[in-house]
């Protein structure tokens, strides 16, 4: 299918949860932006990895798995190199802490978040919620 006709419909739930967040804008620099979006891969390859390994039900192993997977989570890292650092960090601590370690799982993880980011905002949004 073509990714970019996709639109992301958002439940109940997550609109009400939506409406309770403060509307808030920030000015970022260039190099401020840049560690957010890299921290944001990070971010989003935890949750990734945890949404396929669980087939979209979390389980009480859940935030253990998001935060010791994420180097943004577990150790405030921030990434202002370049993307492929994140790739690296990321792949290299799925190999390393989770119970489920296998090296197709991990290709997965990583298409699953490409479709992720190319599908948009909203779609990066509703992951995260």
């Amino acid at each position: 299918g073509n990714s970019s006709s996709f639109e992301v419909s958002f439940s109940e739930n997550e609109k009400a949860v939506l409406k309770e967040l403060p509307n808030k804008e920030y000015l970022l620099d260039y190099r401020t932006e840049r560690i957010v979006y890299l921290g944001l891969v990070d971010i989003m390859f935890a949750c990734a990895y945890n949404h396929r390994t669980t087939e979209g039900e979390n389980s009480v192993e859940s935030a253990w798995t998001i935060c010791k997977l994420s180097t943004t989570l577990s150790w405030m890292e921030n990434f202002n190199n370049c993307l492929q650092d994140v790739v690296f960090c990321c792949v290299r601590r799925s190999l390393c802490y989770p119970l489920y370690r296998h090296w197709s799982l991990i290709v997965a993880v990583l298409n699953d978040i490409k479709t992720i980011f190319k599908l948009g905002k909203y779609k990066l949004l509703q992951c995260l919620l």
